[in-house]
Formats: structure tokens, sequence, C-alpha cells
């Protein structure tokens, strides 16, 4: 596994990187206290990756209230 110095084997969004993070986890330990705050960044994250998505394509409010917790679940493949 590369350190966290490494350059990334691919390109890789935000949630699947915190989908491998809670993988690992939920492996280890499903109690695990980090567990609660993986699953807030990751809610963080799907709502900043499609605020982006809604300004380069220039989409209104309205998209972004329908799409905003697009990408997908966290504990999903």
């Amino acid at each position: 596994m590369p350190n966290i110095d490494a350059e990334p084997q691919r390109k890789q969004t935000i949630c699947e990187v915190h989908r491998r993070m809670y993988r690992i986890l939920m492996d280890r330990d499903p109690d695990d206290q980090l567990i609660p705050l993986l699953r807030t960044a990751f809610e963080m994250a799907k709502k900043l990756r499609n605020t982006a998505i809604r300004h380069k394509h220039r989409y209104d409010e309205a998209w972004l209230e329908t799409h905003k917790l697009d990408g997908g679940e966290l504990d999903t493949e």
C-alpha cells in the first residue's frame, strides 16, 4: 500500500477515496469512532462535487436541489 505522499495510481474521486477508507475501517472495527466522521465527510464531498458541476455547466439552483446528493452510497461498490 502506498504511503500518504505517494502519487495516486489512477484518477480517483473523493467519494471513491472515502469508500476505500470506510471499507478499511469497517473491516478493522465496525464500531470505530471515525466512521460517523467519515460518513459526514462523504456527504460533504458529494455536495461539493455537485455544486462544482452546477457551476461548471451553469445549472440553476433547482438542479442542485435535485442532484446535491448524487454520487452513490458510502457502502456500495
